[in-house]
């Protein structure tokens, strides 16, 4: 990912901007969801994209894409640049000053957690029916209708590139629960509840 956020610099300098801002990232989660004692579904998504914020003579603009071939990003930057020139100035806006960019520090802000490649199919659908069961437990006499759960998970790394001096990487993790049930009232309706809880560590969830 940094030889592709270098080459991308290289290329949106190139045509003609003034300063520019690149990241280069990449992510993988999946979503499990869970109703009443099955699995209801399951999705992975997988994203790879660049992001470049361009500065042209006071001018500013701001573009995404998931097309990293590199003839495909070349027209995607050459087009970039060109399109800025016709904003109009925005005076106020600017990359950091460099002398505020840090050294690099070793410092671990627990962004992520070292297991996550370690979660299973069946840690993930578990984890929900587990929820489930937590929810029936803590529901006492209430006339459940149904119960629903979710257990979703990512892993995402990206670099990020200023013109001016700046080269960072990022890896993080996040993990989320959520829960909903829904009773049937005396009278027929069937109000409805749920929470959810979100945490960088599964083992803070």
């Amino acid at each position: 990912m940094l030889d592709s956020a270098n080459a991308a610099m290289k290329q949106v300098l190139g045509h003609g901007a003034d300063h520019a801002k690149v990241v280069v990232s990449r992510s993988r989660g999946v979503d499990i969801e869970w109703r009443n004692g099955a699995l209801e579904k399951v999705q992975e998504r997988t994203q790879r994209s660049l992001s470049c914020e361009v500065y042209v003579d006071g001018r500013y603009s701001a573009s995404s894409t998931n097309d990293l071939r590199p003839a495909a990003l070349d027209g995607f930057l050459a087009e970039a640049v060109a399109m800025t020139r016709f904003l109009e100035p925005d005076p106020h806006r600017g990359l950091p000053d460099p002398a505020r960019y840090a050294g690099r520090a070793d410092v671990d802000l627990e962004l992520c957690d070292a297991s996550y490649g370690d979660l299973s199919s069946e840690a993930r659908r578990q984890a929900c029916a587990d929820l489930e069961q937590r929810v029936r437990d803590g529901a006492g006499d209430l006339p459940i209708v149904s119960v629903a759960t979710s257990f979703a998970d990512s892993h995402g790394q990206s670099v990020r590139l200023h013109s001016n001096g700046f080269e960072g990487e990022r890896e993080s993790t996040t993990f989320s629960f959520s829960a909903m049930i829904t009773v049937k009232e005396p009278d027929g309706r069937r109000p409805m509840g749920w929470d959810y809880s979100a945490a960088r560590h599964r083992g803070d969830l």
